[in-house]
């Protein structure tokens, strides 16, 4: 096939095919996949885990790691993101048309059996099934279609879907409402879903499971980066810079967000002494474009290169990334899944938002006052700032109120992820200790 690093499935075992996600560039889908993998395996260690990625020849390597055969097509050399994702959706219709039936598929159709040789398809998009900006809802529909013409089931987990155009609604509402679980992050998506009609018994809100995610001693990155963290002036700070913020804000006036993000961390460091940390969260290959260091590069040359201002440059696993999180004081956080690094290490957090999902998140926690949307033009200069400085006033009782819902969070997922658990048929001719026995083996240890 398609397959980059293909395992048979040992006898007995079962298989859970993951779409739209990656354990490579994209960290805060790295951190959905590997919490998925780690959580579902305790309850179902029979679980073979497969991910069709877009990008096979990054993520093969970190999904072994994981314990995860990685498949995907062999798309040309140097292939654009665009391009990855036509050719994928194409595919995906491709197989979808045929005659009735889940027996009656070609068998030269790799993809297709892909999906008929799963027992589940776990969709991973994160926030991206949704319309322009952030998203391309036709090629998830094609993900779905998919699923269904091989009869196979699949949910939808720990995603911000929507808001969709007036004509793709009824789209989306059919795929929705076929799906065995909808597990969403936050009530305003709930609200979306209500308002276009998805089936209540198939909706059912929880914490994004990343908050399940387990860190990892940020001592590499310290090394790697050629950093003394006894010598680097405390409070640290913790930034997330998004290049995808940063393009959504360019305009003939100017780049709002970077002009805002530029007055906070001197706002930091004026007001604090503190150093900050531009952490990236998005690292592209090259053939991808720009990404998350060149964002953090643009606001760093603004800046005028000072010493208090620090790039990580390198590209760490999210793991990694969520231990330098945690030993910081606060975040400003741009991605989604840094911030959740940040909230679920009771560090006080507020975010920099271009979409529903930000503030959605914050709503949950009972911190939606800490959230600043450059798509609100009414907002006068130097909010972000205004909001830093509120919420490093009330760090201690933050920090408190982050603790104790990361703890109620992780009970939560818990249950989401046992309602994915019991949608995947129970083993049958291999004892439950043997399948942990062939799936230990197979997982290579972390570096």
């Amino acid at each position: 096939m398609i397959s980059s690093s293909p395992t048979e499935r040992p006898e007995g075992c079962r298989t859970a095919l993951l779409t739209f996600g990656t354990v490579s560039w994209q960290k805060g889908s790295a951190a959905q996949v590997s919490s998925l993998v780690d959580e579902l395996s305790r309850l179902r260690p029979d679980v073979i885990f497969r991910l069709l990625s877009h990008c096979p020849e990054i993520d093969e390597e970190p999904g072994a790691n994981l314990g995860i055969d990685v498949v995907g097509p062999k798309f040309a050399e140097g292939a654009s993101r665009n391009r990855r994702s036509a050719a994928m959706m194409c595919r995906r219709l491709i197989g979808s048309i045929t005659r009735k039936g889940r027996s009656r598929l070609p068998r030269g159709d790799s993809l297709a059996e892909t999906y008929r040789r799963a027992d589940l398809v776990i969709d991973l998009s994160g926030d991206s099934y949704r319309d322009r900006p952030g998203g391309f809802a036709l090629a998830h529909h094609a993900n779905f279609l998919l699923a269904l013409r091989t009869g196979t089931p699949y949910v939808l987990a720990s995603q911000s879907i929507g808001p969709f155009w007036r004509p793709n609604r009824p789209l989306a509402r059919y795929f929705l409402n076929r799906a065995d679980l909808v597990y969403i992050r936050e009530r305003r998506t709930e609200k979306i879903l209500e308002k276009l009609g998805v089936r209540p018994d198939r909706i059912h809100r929880a914490p994004d499971i990343a908050f399940a995610l387990t860190p990892e001693s940020a001592a590499p990155i310290w090394n790697a980066e050629h950093l003394d963290p006894k010598r680097l002036m405390r409070p640290w700070i913790a930034v997330s810079i998004s290049h995808l913020a940063l393009r959504l804000a360019r305009g003939a006036g100017g780049n709002r967000y970077l002009e805002e993000m530029l007055r906070t961390v001197a706002h930091i460091h004026r007001r604090l002494g503190a150093t900050v940390l531009l952490i990236p969260h998005e690292i592209n290959p090259a053939f991808y474009g720009t990404d998350d260091r060149a964002a953090a590069e643009t606001l760093y040359e603004r800046a005028g290169r000072p010493t208090w201002l620090q790039p990580i440059r390198g590209d760490y696993g999210p793991s990694r990334l969520k231990g330098l999180i945690g030993e910081c004081e606060a975040m400003v956080a741009s991605r989604m899944h840094a911030g959740i690094a940040a909230l679920s290490s009771g560090v006080p957090t507020v975010f920099a938002a271009w979409s529903h999902k930000y503030r959605g998140l914050m709503e949950e926690i009972g911190l939606g006052e800490f959230v600043w949307d450059q798509t609100d033009t009414a907002l006068s200069k130097s909010v972000l700032a205004d909001l830093f400085d509120r919420l490093w006033t009330r760090r201690a009782s933050i920090r408190g109120q982050l603790l104790e819902y990361t703890g109620r969070a992780r009970r939560e997922i818990d249950a989401e992820i046992q309602r994915i658990a019991d949608r995947i048929p129970v083993s049958t001719g291999a004892r439950r200790e043997d399948d942990a026995r062939i799936l230990e083996q197979r997982r290579r240890p972390r570096p």
